[in-house]
């Protein structure tokens, strides 16, 4: 089978891109030929269409606003004629797009369907549904009941969920109204893929087609995460993201003041030098992948103490294989990976005691703590195997191609 992989950036920037390199590397092991198309970011890894791949344009902290980038938000020419030339050299059987929105725009998928090729979409976060793409009613507050409608988004501008400015909320209201109007994505796509059960209702209460969602599961090789675990349990606490409020980071700093364990914060974004004033954590910001295991590797548990509707998080699975227990917030997709007391605990989202709590529990109890993170990464290869993954995609891209 020859894959087109369609996504904004060709590089290893967050989740989104860890999963979609982590699927091309399965499908090229199992014989299939996959190339990649994306924006010309001067961070992308070596592509095989790099020469055709059109601009990209910041819209976020310091983005432009230039009439040009606004309307490719809606429709983008330059991405459609590009990706158009690659589909006729490149003949792919399948295109599987990502996250396309406000830089490649549906169009990219609309010249697929328009050749004649069937489109897939994998739905990271929100972005079909929410104009911030978190469900995060302004920036901060869990939206639920959903304050927008299933066609209508322009609540977001007045609530500023979108970098917290008026102005940019009401630009990507207006932009995901105007493709819910024209269904651009529902006429363009044939299946649409949750990485959980949690995301796959989210899409079907927001309005898409419930026949065409299925859930694909996210993946982890237990084989290569474990590599460096030392004997027993590991030693202090590990929080592994993005520095920002929905991600609840300062909660997992001040339960861990509160319980006496050290914390490991690895990691930066909006908060990232307020929190380093503060203190009160270890604070390494950016580290490569491969420190990043022996990290995770080492730690007694990692905390993943979100207020926002996680999908599907990495930093979860990635815990589990490397036998690391981990404490999250029952929100989202999380609870769909760790099994309360089995392979980790769940706290309330917000809940800086209870987190507290079950750092000590775990800082306490070496046994419970080894138990744990054993049972965890046997559920993490038993469930969340690449093999399971690869055979719900081949199967997802056959169905795609049939029709049905």
């Amino acid at each position: 089978m020859r894959a087109l992989v369609v996504n904004k950036f060709g590089f290893v920037r967050g989740g989104l891109e860890r999963v979609m390199f982590d699927e091309i590397e399965m499908l090229r092991e199992a014989g299939h030929e996959v190339e990649l198309f994306s924006t010309a970011h001067g961070d992308n890894l070596p592509a095989r269409f790099e020469d055709r791949f059109p601009p990209y344009r910041e819209f976020g902290p310091g983005g432009g606003f230039s009439a040009r980038a606004v309307a490719q938000m809606f429709w983008n020419d330059q991405a459609a004629q590009a990706v158009r030339g690659v589909l006729e050299e490149y003949q792919p059987d399948v295109v599987h797009c990502h996250g396309i929105h406000r830089h490649l725009s549906p169009s990219v998928a609309a010249q697929a369907r328009r050749a004649g090729i069937p489109v897939i979409l994998t739905a990271h976060d929100f972005f079909l549904i929410c104009p911030a793409n978190t469900l995060l009613r302004g920036g901060t507050e869990p939206c639920a009941p959903r304050r927008c409608g299933t066609r209508q988004y322009f609540s977001a501008a007045g609530n500023r969920c979108v970098q917290g400015s008026v102005a940019r909320s009401a630009l990507a209201a207006v932009e995901l109204t105007f493709q819910r109007a024209m269904r651009t994505y529902e006429r363009s796509v044939d299946v649409f893929v949750a990485p959980s059960d949690f995301a796959a209702g989210a899409m079907i209460l927001g309005g898409l087609p419930k026949e065409r969602i299925t859930v694909i599961r996210n993946s982890v090789r237990v084989s290569a995460a474990g590599v460096t675990r030392p004997a027993g349990p590991g030693e202090g606490f590990l929080y592994v993201g993005r520095l920002s409020r929905e991600k609840g980071v300062e909660h997992a700093i001040e339960a861990a003041r509160r319980c006496g364990a050290a914390l490991t914060v690895a990691g930066d974004g909006p908060l990232g030098e307020t929190l380093r004033a503060k203190g009160g954590a270890e604070f390494l910001g950016h580290i490569d992948s491969g420190t990043l295991a022996g990290l995770v590797a080492r730690a007694r548990a990692v905390v993943v103490p979100s207020i926002c509707y996680e999908n599907a998080p990495m930093a979860v699975l990635e815990g589990m294989a490397a036998a690391t227990p981990v404490i999250a917030s029952r929100i989202g997709g999380i609870p769909e990976q760790i099994e309360d007391g089995v392979s980790g605990i769940l706290v309330e989202p917000g809940d800086v005691h209870g987190l507290s709590q079950a750092m000590k529990r775990l800082h306490d109890d070496e046994a419970l703590a080894s138990e744990m993170g054993e049972r965890a990464r046997r559920i993490a290869q038993e469930r969340f195997s690449p093999e399971r993954h690869l055979e719900a995609l081949l199967g997802t891209y056959e169905t795609a191609g049939s029709g049905s």
